[in-house]
């Protein structure tokens, strides 16, 4: 199939892949909740959320690939951004933590909308999560997290420069 040698024969299998590549998180997440999950110890410490910087800190090890085994009608080990969250801080946490994103991006859209350019990191980063959450969180990545606070921390200069404010509306 690489080599452009493509058949009506090879649809099934073609077909198969995009079934799992485009919702196989879904059935794979739902095995790992009610098989492997009840069995799951909640450690609160974010050592699945945040494994490079747990890594990085000696708190975690971090696999490549994230999860070990395959899981679900389908080969994939794509488990979507909630399961490192409910690993580490149980279902009430995950929830608690995914409320507060979504409250600090709401923030940052009304920094946005009122002309403070600080405003852009928290939405930016919240699109990021939400965008990226079929796979996983992307706050498992050390060099997505370090962008993210990098484009906080120059959003934040911008603003303390002056140069982030919209001029005055003419009368």
């Amino acid at each position: 199939m690489r080599m452009n040698r493509l058949s009506f024969a090879d649809i099934p299998f073609v077909l198969n892949h995009l079934r799992i590549y485009v919702v196989g998180h879904m059935p794979v997440f739902g095995h790992w909740w009610t098989v492997e999950q009840p069995h799951s110890v909640v450690d609160g410490l974010g050592t699945q959320s945040f494994a490079g910087l747990a890594g990085l800190a000696g708190l975690g090890d971090r696999k490549s690939g994230l999860y070990d085994g395959m899981a679900g009608f389908t080969e994939s080990n794509i488990y979507t951004a909630l399961r490192p969250l409910v690993e580490d801080f149980g279902i009430v946490g995950a929830l608690a933590f995914v409320a507060a994103l979504a409250f600090a991006a709401g923030l940052g859209w009304r920094m946005l909308r009122a002309g403070r350019c600080a405003g852009a990191a928290p939405v930016v980063g919240f699109a990021a999560y939400v965008l990226w959450s079929p796979i996983t969180s992307i706050f498992v990545y050390s060099t997505i997290f370090a962008v993210v606070v990098a484009f906080a921390g120059w959003t934040l200069w911008i603003d303390a420069s002056g140069d982030g404010r919209r001029p005055a509306a003419a009368p």
